[in-house]
């Protein structure tokens, strides 16, 4: 299994959209990378948390997408 080398930072319903259209197409874009996004990454049952930080601290790259209804969140 390839590491995965880009993470997909996303808050609320639509950066999640534009984020999950990015995961399924990154592997097209470029071909040797693949994405962590959070909800077709971490398994079902798990620590997400400890997943998210786990990848932050190997990622080779971050992709944030920012919208008007996240501007502000915390999360971000």
């Amino acid at each position: 299994m390839m590491a995965n080398n880009v993470f997909l930072s996303w808050s609320g319903k639509l950066s999640n959209s534009i984020a999950f259209a990015f995961y399924e197409h990154l592997p097209f874009i470029l071909q040797n990378s693949s994405s962590f996004f959070s909800p077709e990454s971490i398994e079902k049952d798990s620590v997400w948390f400890n997943r998210v930080i786990t990848e932050l601290y190997e990622i080779e790259t971050g992709i944030v997408f920012l919208t008007k209804e996240n501007i502000k969140s915390e999360w971000i």
